[in-house]
């Protein structure tokens, strides 16, 4: 399974902030709730993102490299989001028609005899 967009966005302000208290307070959340959140998002991923310690919290090369290349990815997907709320531009319902070659393919309804003439 994928990591939920929003542990990415938590870890990329604790990226920013290399500070596990900065970052849950820039959030709005509860330090250990963040610390939670970063290890599962670690669990998901395969990968550590941090070394910490209780002095400092030190990007790894798989942190910096998710760091690097999130943003634009969920700048990506909140436009597409914003296009999808918008109606993507025209507004009006969307029908999926199916072409004439899978309606010639496709099976007929099944006649069935009336259980009194067999």
């Amino acid at each position: 399974m994928a990591p939920d967009t929003v542990s990415l966005r938590y870890f990329l302000v604790l990226a920013q902030e290399l500070n596990f208290t900065r970052a849950a307070a820039r959030i709005g959340i509860a330090q250990s709730a963040l610390s939670a959140r970063i290890r599962r998002l670690e669990t998901e991923l395969g990968n550590a993102l941090l070394v910490r310690n209780t002095r400092s919290v030190v990007l790894t090369t798989a942190g910096a490299a998710l760091a690097e290349s999130a943003p634009p990815a969920l700048a990506a997907l909140d436009r597409a989001w914003d296009t999808a709320r918008r109606g993507g531009g025209g507004g009006g319902p969307v029908s999926w028609a199916r072409s004439a070659s899978d309606t010639a393919s496709a099976p007929g309804p099944r006649r069935l005899r009336p259980w009194w003439t067999s």
